[in-house]
């Protein structure tokens, strides 16, 4: 039985937080963050919808993705401008 606490605690606890935290920041996205995709794509949000955003990934290139390919939002100094690179 003690086993079963110590694993709630070490694993099962902590992944639910991280869960519902990343729940959160989705919900919270809004125009003009910057994000970084699960693929590794970063662009800022455009446009905000139910389920998708419209993510603008260079001048004049945007795509639509699901709110859940969301991985994190990132610092505005952090995404690397493909003109200046």
């Amino acid at each position: 039985m003690a086993f079963l606490g110590i694993m709630y605690f070490v694993a099962w606890r902590p992944q639910q937080q991280e869960k519902a935290n990343h729940e959160k920041m989705l919900a919270a996205l809004a125009k003009g963050e910057k994000v970084v995709l699960q693929s590794g794509i970063h662009g800022k949000v455009a446009e905000v919808q139910t389920d998708t955003l419209l993510i603008e990934i260079a001048d004049k290139t945007r795509i639509v993705v699901d709110k859940s390919g969301v991985v994190r939002k990132v610092a505005s100094t952090t995404v690397v401008d493909a003109a200046k690179a």
